[in-house]
């Protein structure tokens, strides 16, 4: 079991790239990234083609209200945030098909640790396997659909 105390908020360190200086490929992800009628970013690209560049950037833009991390523990150092399994306190198997939905205590403590972060940046999800990536998108719908209703 994942220990919930363990969770803690990146601190994604600056863009070393100023934005004058980044192509205009890595300016219209931005732009959209920015846009609060996307909900999805999914950034693609061979090594070095500016995929951390355009997540950073995000990062500065939107500072405390920015949770990044990654599936795997050697990109999240990148953004000098947790895996996805500590971002989302999900244990070693649970990306297993066996679970079929979030706990609801587990859904308790993320609202109660993300309440503050509108954004989540996170890397190397085309390394992700079909059911963490399944894992995932439930966590978020649960998630995103309890914050909506808490605002109303």
């Amino acid at each position: 079991m994942h220990n919930p105390s363990k969770c803690f908020i990146a601190n994604s360190p600056p863009c070393s790239v100023p934005y004058k200086e980044i192509t205009e490929i890595e300016r219209w992800a931005v732009h959209v990234g920015c846009d609060p009628t996307q909900q999805v970013l999914y950034l693609c690209g061979k090594e070095g083609s500016g995929k951390t560049t355009v997540a950073l950037k995000l990062c500065d833009k939107f500072a405390s209200k920015v949770q990044a991390g990654a599936c795997t523990g050697e990109t999240a150092p990148l953004s000098r945030g947790p895996t996805l399994n500590s971002m989302f306190c999900w244990s070693h198997n649970e990306d297993s098909s066996r679970l079929t939905e979030v706990k609801p205590d587990k859904l308790k403590n993320l609202e109660s640790f993300y309440k503050d972060i509108d954004i989540f940046v996170i890397g190397e999800v085309n390394a992700m396997a079909a059911a963490s990536l399944a894992l995932l998108d439930q966590t978020h719908d649960c998630y995103f659909q309890s914050a909506a209703q808490d605002s109303f």
